[in-house]
């Protein structure tokens, strides 16, 4: 995996396919990059104190005049375009993150913007700032389904930094795992795996086998190995991201649940029962404990345990599960969601089958459907 070939992949055609699902996992609304470097509840408290400092500052009445870059509904405005020194450039960024993290999209690629302009009128081309603020955009984009543009952004940020602060500097390995988590979602499995184990080796070497940023890409390449359908491949970085976050981290981290998660799901998709049944035991014990019985990841587990359940035959105790997550998902997300869907139709169906032969067609039937959906979607 030579950095000249991550090169190479750079400039290549993009296909026009949408992201398959969403860049963000939902840790509290922290990008996918953030989980490399900070604890929960760290980047917060960071965000506050750098917002705080931009408001005395930078931001002035509404009357005031805005910076050209910013739209007129902004909310925003400076007291003058003598400002824009590096450390408002920095604010204007911290700002930006803190929106991003918020969904507020528009505000925050306004900032992003005008901070990338700003950086670029007082620093030299591809310096860290600009590159950063780019790889910034790209995870936005790519938040939004804007692929063309984020693929531009990550490529522009990726190539300034393997010119500029080479490999293995930790923000060249940053870009490089968002840029291969860009590319898996988009279905560039070849091009995600390449970028994802460059981005590996450098981490082990800069920062060791047990960092959370080196677990964090032991674990997307083993979602990119199951999707791919290379179980052994997806079992082996699973396994090893799993090992180092309970050393790391301890068994009831938001981390290393998820893991448990992604390896009972690919037990799952495999046929192995026994083995999926007790990672997801697991992981739903800890998500009630940690994240709280009605989060989102909790009850996704519950539908996940409910799986294996109806797989297994028993159809009692996958139709209390669904019944849970029905209700849940319901609550949530409302009765036209397709989860909500989704698991109304399997507690109604397990209800049904609840004493009946497991050889019946519309068990075999299910769990057929249950294993095609667990083999070709990971999340």
């Amino acid at each position: 995996m030579s950095v000249s070939y991550c090169k190479q992949i750079l400039p290549r055609e993009r296909d026009k396919k949408k992201l398959a699902r969403s860049m963000v996992e939902n840790y509290g609304g922290q990008h996918p990059y953030l989980r490399q470097y900070f604890a929960p509840g760290h980047l917060e408290r960071t965000m506050a104190f750098k917002l705080t400092s931009l408001v005395k500052t930078n931001v002035g009445s509404a009357d005031e005049v805005r910076p050209s870059g910013l739209p007129s509904q902004s909310p925003y405005s400076f007291r003058n375009e003598s400002s824009n020194n590096l450390s408002k450039l920095d604010s204007l960024v911290a700002l930006a993150n803190h929106h991003a993290d918020h969904y507020l999209y528009e505000k925050a690629e306004a900032l992003y913007l005008h901070a990338l302009r700003g950086y670029e009128k007082v620093l030299a081309p591809n310096s860290l700032p600009i590159l950063d603020t780019k790889n910034n955009l790209g995870t936005l984009y790519a938040q939004q389904s804007r692929s063309s543009e984020a693929d531009l952004m990550y490529s522009s940020s990726l190539r300034g930094k393997l010119e500029i602060i080479g490999t293995e500097h930790p923000s060249t390995l940053m870009t490089m795992h968002n840029f291969a988590g860009f590319y898996a979602h988009e279905g560039k499995v070849e091009e995600a795996e390449v970028l994802y184990h460059t981005a590996l080796s450098g981490k082990l070497k800069v920062f060791g086998p047990k960092h959370l940023s080196t677990l964090n890409t032991m674990n997307d390449l083993g979602i990119l190995y199951r999707y791919k359908g290379d179980f052994m491949q997806a079992e082996k970085f699973y396994s090893l991201a799993l090992k180092g976050e309970i050393e790391t981290l301890g068994k009831g981290h938001i981390f290393t649940l998820e893991t448990l998660n992604n390896l009972g799901s690919l037990y799952r998709a495999q046929g192995r029962w026994k083995k999926g049944l007790k990672m997801h035991k697991q992981a739903l014990r800890g998500r009630e404990t940690t994240l709280g019985p009605s989060d989102m990841c909790t009850i996704d587990t519950v539908s996940n345990l409910a799986a294996i359940y109806y797989a297994m035959a028993k159809t009692g105790k996958a139709s209390k599960l669904y019944e849970r997550a029905f209700r849940a998902y319901k609550d949530k997300l409302g009765t036209g969601h397709l989860k909500t869907q989704q698991a109304e139709f399997r507690w109604r169906v397990s209800t049904h089958d609840a004493g009946r032969n497991a050889g019946s067609i519309l068990f075999r039937f299910f769990s057929w459907c249950s294993f095609v959906e667990n083999t070709l979607y990971y999340a």
